[in-house]
């Protein structure tokens, strides 16, 4: 019963703390670091792509007095009307070579953003995909502690259904302080880590400390087949 116990409080560890949680907080923390990152990242790659989007417009209007001018310069027959479209389109030249040099400039800026975007995103997936992955794992792990949970708990069950009252009950009071029943093997206690518990006798186990008195012992019917530590009543000191 005491190794059912032992087996019982491990697997309700597990259950509740699986081993992969403390990871999948730390990646969930991390997530949602890189993903106000990439947040940001993004917010530059779309001011770029409209700052951009603004000068091609700019650049698209300039075309088109460009070529209206240039049309109207074919067909006027004022010098000075003529004159006044020459340094127009001069102008719009200018400006367009301007546009074109910005242009040049944002697309850069929008390619070096895109791949900060992109490598971003890449962490982000990543970190995503372990924590899908561990998550998978700690939902196996605690199905798993489960099943070995309710195993132990039905074994338990039918070894307490065979033993007396009186037995479960010492058990249980002396589990409270420590393990209700460990094996005793050459006077020494298995369930201490510390050390051994005194026999029963009154001696202490060679090179080992004795537990703070004796463990009640309680005399178990014939029709047990089971012995847990070696717990009787004292009225059969």
């Amino acid at each position: 019963m005491a190794e059912l116990d032992t087996r019982i409080r491990q697997a309700e560890h597990a259950r509740s703390s699986p081993a992969q949680a403390a990871r999948v907080r730390e990646l969930v923390s991390q997530r949602q670091t890189l993903t106000q990152e990439l947040t940001a990242l993004q917010g530059s790659r779309d001011g770029v792509q409209a700052e951009l989007g603004r000068v091609e417009s700019d650049i698209a209007v300039v075309d088109a007095r460009s070529e209206r001018d240039a049309q109207r310069l074919n067909t006027v027959s004022s010098v000075k009307d003529a004159q006044g479209l020459e340094s127009e389109l001069a102008s719009l030249a200018r400006r367009k070579s301007d546009l074109e040099d910005m242009q040049l400039e944002l697309m850069e800026r929008l390619e070096e953003a895109e791949s900060a975007v992109a490598a971003q995103a890449a962490l982000v997936a990543e970190v995503n995909d372990e924590g899908s992955r561990l998550s998978a794992e700690g939902k196996t792990a605690v199905a798993e502690a489960t099943a070995q949970l309710e195993a132990a708990t039905r074994d338990r069950a039918a070894i307490a259904a065979e033993l007396p009252g009186e037995l479960i009950a010492a058990y249980d009071r002396a589990a409270l302080r420590s393990v209700g029943a460990a094996a005793l093997r050459a006077q020494t206690c298995e369930g201490l880590q510390h050390g051994p518990v005194r026999h029963r006798s009154g001696r202490h186990a060679a090179g080992g400390r004795g537990c703070r008195g004796e463990l009640p012992r309680v005399r178990v019917h014939p029709g047990a087949h089971r012995r847990v530590g070696a717990v009787t009543t004292a009225r059969d000191r």
